[in-house]
């Protein structure tokens, strides 16, 4: 069985308690299962059955104002998460 995360946040980029939540639940699937986690950021890790995908999206292109970037940048990001291939048993999408 494979797991695959989808989190705002996964350490070093870590904010808020999701990022925590999320760091100490894969490690704990990956005891048990495959765990793949998709997140903000720019790592490349893998530890194990534990992989951490980090997806960074820049804004510079973008022609619209500023406080709109970041609602596209999410979009963007959320894109490039589901076209990269998901092929886990089980989906989490936290935050």
């Amino acid at each position: 069985m494979k797991v695959l995360q989808l989190t705002n946040e996964y350490p070093p980029n870590v904010y808020g308690g999701a990022g925590v939540h999320i760091e100490y639940l894969s490690q704990e699937l990956a005891k048990l299962m495959d765990v793949e986690v998709r997140c903000f950021g720019n790592q490349n890790e893998q530890d194990g059955s534990l992989t951490v995908r980090g997806f960074d999206v820049v804004t510079s292109g973008y022609g619209c104002e500023k406080p709109l970037q970041s609602a596209f940048a999410a979009a963007q990001r959320g894109l490039d998460w589901n076209t990269a291939g998901v092929d886990a048993d089980l989906v989490h999408c936290h935050t």
